[in-house]
């Protein structure tokens, strides 16, 4: 259980965290989410939790190209309750806004981009390229 995210609950705040990965949302295989790990609030670099999943879209990320493993990001979002998949109650974040990427990590090999400004064949809006 993420405690201090707990005494934060109902409140908008601004995170920064580190891409970890990528993955799709069990119920919507069209909506991508990413992990991200050293979830700190961006104003008092108080840490928060180790890693959270964020559900992304066309529309969050719209002025970025892309987005690599290694890339710190900033962004705003509302501190909620969930429930996990084995009915434990959780705290993570939800509708985010103002995604921004603050620190491009280039100095690893990459293989997994998000690409996030072009339409493929199929209709995702968000495509992984390797």
């Amino acid at each position: 259980m993420r405690i201090k995210l707990k005494k934060l609950l109902g409140q908008r705040i601004c995170l920064r965290g580190t891409v970890l990965s990528s993955g799709t949302n069990k119920k919507n295989h069209k909506q991508l989410c990413i992990s991200l790990k050293n979830i700190k609030d961006e104003y008092f670099g108080d840490h928060l939790c180790d890693h959270l999943w964020l559900r992304i879209s066309k529309h969050l990320l719209k002025n970025e190209k892309e987005l690599c493993r290694g890339d710190i990001v900033c962004f705003h979002a509302k501190v909620c309750e969930y429930i996990k998949s084995n009915n434990c109650l959780d705290y993570g974040v939800k509708n985010p806004t103002k995604f921004k990427i603050i620190n491009y990590d280039r100095s690893m090999t990459r293989k997994t981009y998000f690409v996030t400004n072009k339409e493929s064949k199929n209709d995702k809006y968000l495509q992984i390229t390797t």
